[in-house]
């Protein structure tokens, strides 16, 4: 990860959400104050006019948004490691992957009313870390046990586990700590295949977010995608259970939020996006 990623990082840690500070940092590499303008002044936000100073920028996103949106674009520019057309399909995928869970664990969040809808988000963007390890480390071997396209492109853990001896979600405590993430997301990410070892509360329900916002991702907006209404899991029912809210209210607000999870994918993608 850059040094931008590992100072948003540092500020993150510490607790310390000075949009001035984060401004400072975000100034020092041009390619990601460019994002974060091209973030602010796109159709997403609707500012009315246009927005040219970086600080004013990332006031109005907030320091949570600019936060993700630096591990984002850094995630993306993992494309430039990627060797053949197999491979870089793959990519695709789990970027699209990434970028719609990311705003579905939001979006859910804020329905089931979570005060982590941050959270959800910046765990929902990294969960994929791990097989990008997977795919880097391994190649063609991995690439080999992943149906791009289909219904179900990427291995079960267990099939991981027995074909590369590591599984995606241990790759992914791994890579984050590896990355110095903050200790509460590494948790969380190393945890979607079993929430329920998760000993916090709050934690755990992120991870159920999270693993229902994959779901949503996977069943709306990857390629091939069926033109269908979201079936809910039964983590959704968990959750909605527990926040006293309908399981069929919030599966109907995933279904009538795919245009817009859709439309983020092509805006932070952008050459990766759904056609």
């Amino acid at each position: 990860m850059s040094s931008t990623v590992r100072e948003v990082n540092r500020l993150v840690r510490s607790g310390n959400q000075s949009t001035d500070l984060l401004a400072d940092v975000i100034a020092a590499d041009p390619m990601m104050a460019a994002t974060v303008l091209r973030r602010v002044n796109s159709a997403f936000y609707g500012v009315r006019r246009q927005v040219s100073d970086l600080r004013k920028a990332v006031y109005l996103l907030g320091f949570e948004d600019v936060a993700n949106l630096v591990l984002t674009a850094s995630f993306l520019k993992l494309a430039d490691m990627v060797g053949n057309r197999a491979a870089q399909q793959l990519f695709t995928d789990l970027m699209q992957l990434s970028l719609g869970a990311a705003m579905y664990g939001r979006i859910i969040a804020e329905e089931l009313g979570l005060d982590d809808a941050g959270a959800c988000y910046s765990a929902g963007l990294l969960h994929t870390s791990g097989r990008l390890v997977l795919l880097f480390n391994f190649g063609e071997q991995y690439t080999h046990l992943c149906r791009s396209g289909s219904a179900k492109p990427f291995p079960d853990a267990s099939i991981e586990r027995s074909v590369v001896g590591i599984d995606h979600a241990q790759a992914s405590g791994l890579a984050l700590t590896e990355w110095q993430m903050p200790d509460d997301l590494v948790q969380v990410v190393s945890s979607l295949e079993a929430p329920g070892r998760l000993k916090d509360a709050t934690l755990r329900d992120v991870a159920l977010v999270v693993g229902v916002a994959v779901s949503a991702t996977e069943q709306l907006c990857l390629r091939n995608a069926p033109n269908l209404a979201f079936e809910a899991k039964a983590a959704l029912h968990v959750l909605a259970r527990m926040r006293g809210k309908q399981a069929s209210h919030v599966a109907a607000r995933i279904s009538e939020e795919r245009k817009n999870v859709n439309n983020h994918i092509a805006l932070l993608a952008g050459d990766l996006a759904l056609e």
